[in-house]
């Protein structure tokens, strides 16, 4: 490589040898023009001539003509090649400027779609998050639903073996009553037998004693006054006393079955009523949990895949569906950092662009440069032309010029000082040509990295590319998704209403059976007060009873005083003794009639 500073000092005395070349060419552009007052001065001296061309002074030989003609014929080819060169280079420089300047705009779709696609991520995201949030109110609402079943169920357990427990206890006092009615049956039997043989008995007695019976009560009393013994009195109190303490005891064992049997009935009610209540609202909890885990399973299932109604399944489809999403999100992260990678590389292309721009425009200056130095040497085969024919113009004057010779062997001297310069300059130009050598293949390694830049746009809009579609099959996936999460809210929010309802409705039956219980129970509580008031006159006519009882024993032992007889004979004997003295008594009364009347038809006859 040459020194700038020697190439900008052969520049400037290339220039020096064009502006003579210049005014040498002025001069014989003004002899063709002007050929009259050539051809007028050819006979003419020497000093004419010479007045005439003053600024020549020694003209060259033909064989160094020769030589400067063979030296400018390579210039030109070169100069040709150079230009198409610099033609085809400004033509591919366009070309990629031009696919720089598509890449540039493709970049920025590209990003301008990233960010679209980062907005849309966002958005998409924050709605997975309100959709994992409903989610996780849902396995709440569940888990909820799961304990308050798990309590009712315990609940009911325990409420059914008190059920069991209480109906075994009314199975035992229904069968105590049964047996209490039954002997009461049999005690109004045997209170009816016995009313029976006193009214008998105490006819009998006041037939055969002579009373006026107007009552029931009134032998009893007669036979009262009679009887005033005093142990007889005192066994009537004992027994008596002893008496009101077995009806004391019977009223408070009665009382306390009384209590006993209301207060299991209360009980029933309470227990009818609870079960009830319990049972329909575990079964309404149940539906309602197993429409919701149907609906989540058509939800989470797809054409590939069928999600069965049950919780273990459910649960495990949503796991899989965020794990896919946790995957989905990791490929995204993955995808957005090749996509940085991939535009830092496209900016450090740009930047290499950039440069081999600038390296371009250095090139076309050089190039301009070249191009003047052509153009000078151009100029000089010009005035070596002209200076070729001017030779063949002297050899024709050969003899007349002779005394020109020393000024034109000064001439030649110069024109062999400008053949060393040209020499220089085409040592110059060979150094250009190496640079243009070198030039080239610093285009041809550009061309490469461009070829190599432009197969990684390709790879890389490939892979940009998959990424949309990717991206955009996980976006509908997501829409997909979300749509069928929202269907799913709005059917469990109508399925909330409609439980509502149903709750609402429940609530007024409720309400309407409440007053129905109540108003059997006040016409139990009516039947038990009934009840009370039958066995009430029911204990009444039994005290009446015994009390009777005790008059009958009490008339027996004083007819067992009065006839004599002992405690331990049976009533049918007592009876057969007593119906000898009713027929004597009964004769002794006829006999005592018929006296009388014979009495009375005496005195009638006496009277008489």
């Amino acid at each position: 490589m040459a020194d700038p500073h020697q190439f900008l000092s052969q520049s400037d005395s290339g220039k020096s040898v064009a502006s003579r070349s210049k005014a040498l060419l002025d001069t014989m552009m003004s002899k063709v023009r002007y050929p009259s007052s050539h051809t007028s001065r050819k006979n003419s001296a020497v000093m004419g001539q010479s007045s005439f061309d003053p600024p020549l002074e020694a003209v060259s030989s033909p064989n160094h003509m020769l030589y400067f003609k063979r030296g400018a014929d390579p210039v030109h080819t070169d100069y040709a090649a150079l230009l198409v060169k610099n033609k085809s280079l400004q033509t591919e420089v366009r070309n990629l400027q031009t696919r720089l300047l598509t890449k540039e705009t493709s970049l920025q779709e590209m990003k301008s779609e990233l960010e679209n696609y980062k907005e849309n991520n966002a958005i998409q995201s924050s709605q997975i998050l309100s959709l994992k949030d409903h989610i996780r109110d849902l396995e709440e609402i569940n888990a909820s639903a799961t304990r308050i079943k798990s309590l009712k169920n315990a609940s009911i357990q325990n409420l059914e073996k008190g059920n069991w427990d209480l109906s075994e206890r009314v199975a035992e006092l229904e069968s105590r009553l049964r047996v209490q009615l039954v002997e009461r049956e049999k005690a109004e039997q045997k209170a009816a037998s016995l009313e029976k043989k006193l009214v008998d008995a105490t006819y009998k007695l006041a037939s055969f004693m002579n009373l006026e019976v107007k009552g029931p009560d009134d032998p009893f009393e007669v036979l009262g006054m009679k009887d005033s013994d005093e142990a007889f009195l005192s066994k009537n109190l004992e027994r008596e006393n002893i008496l009101i303490d077995k009806m004391k005891n019977g009223q408070k064992v009665w009382d306390k079955c009384q209590h006993d049997s209301l207060y299991k009935e209360k009980q029933m009610s309470i227990i009818d009523q609870t079960p009830f209540t319990f049972n329909w609202e575990t079964k309404t909890t149940q539906t309602q949990y197993q429409s919701f885990i149907n609906q989540l399973a058509t939800l989470l299932s797809n054409t590939l895949i069928t999600v069965p109604a049950t919780e273990e399944a459910v649960r495990e489809r949503i796991q899989e569906i965020s794990t896919n999403e946790q995957t989905w999100n990791y490929k995204t992260d993955v995808f957005q950092q090749e996509i940085q990678l991939l535009t830092r590389q496209i900016e450090q292309l740009h930047q290499l662009y950039q440069e081999a721009v600038c390296d371009s425009s250095q090139t076309e200056e050089k190039h301009l440069e070249q191009k003047k130095s052509l153009k000078l040497w151009e100029q000089i085969g010009a005035t070596d032309d002209f200076f070729q024919g001017k030779w063949d113009f002297d050899k024709k004057k050969g003899e007349n010029q002779r005394g020109k010779n020393q000024m034109k062997t000064s001439q030649t001297e110069e024109f062999g000082k400008r053949a060393r310069q040209l020499e220089k300059e085409k040592r110059q130009q060979i150094l250009l040509n190496i640079e243009k050598s070198l030039q080239n293949s610093t285009t041809g390694r550009l061309e490469e990295k461009v070829e190599k830049l432009e197969k990684e746009l390709s790879e890389m809009k490939l892979s940009n590319h998959k990424m949309k579609t990717q991206l955009m099959r996980v976006n509908d996936l997501k829409d997909k998704t979300i749509e069928k999460l929202q269907k799913s809210l709005k059917r469990v929010e109508t399925i909330k209403e409609k439980a509502t309802k149903k709750a609402v409705n429940l609530k007024t039956t409720l309400d309407y059976t409440e007053q129905e219980a109540r108003e059997e129970k006040e016409m139990a509580y009516q039947m038990l007060e009934a009840v009370t008031n039958e066995l009430y006159t029911v204990k009444r006519a039994l005290e009446e009873v015994v009390r009777r009882e005790k008059q009958l024993m009490d008339f027996r032992e004083s007819i067992m005083k009065m006839m004599g007889f002992n405690i331990k004979i049976p009533d049918k004997e007592i009876i057969n003794q007593l119906k000898p003295i009713i027929q004597a008594y009964e004769i002794s009364l006829i006999t005592s009639s018929s006296r009388s009347k014979v009495g009375d038809c005496k005195t009638g006859h006496e009277n008489e």
